[in-house]
């Protein structure tokens, strides 16, 4: 003869196939937009970082450029004030 289960003994599920399915499907769809979130974030903040030191290198460049013909520059005006006839003789009743 077939036994009775004790109804204590088995243990029901409170929630229907369908809530079970729904809840996993969110879970995968939550952890699949996260990935792909985080993903996309740490993509990005590499880019930045990649541009940002691009564009330091640039500018310092740049700045390179600009301070080496104020060089050139300040060095012609002083050579030429150097060979200027006129303070060279002031220069030179000075001392």
């Amino acid at each position: 003869m077939a036994q009775a289960l004790d109804p204590r003994l088995v243990r029901r599920s409170r929630w229907t196939l369908a809530r079970r399915l729904s809840v996993l499907f969110v879970a995968l769809l939550t952890l699949v937009v996260g990935a792909f979130g985080a993903s996309a974030y740490i993509g990005v903040r590499e880019a930045a970082a990649m541009r940002s030191s691009e564009r330091l290198a640039s500018v310092s460049r740049e700045l390179a450029s600009a301070a080496a013909r104020g060089v050139v520059s300040r060095r012609n005006a002083m050579r030429d004030l150097a060979q200027d006839r006129t303070i060279q003789s002031a220069l030179r009743a000075a001392a």
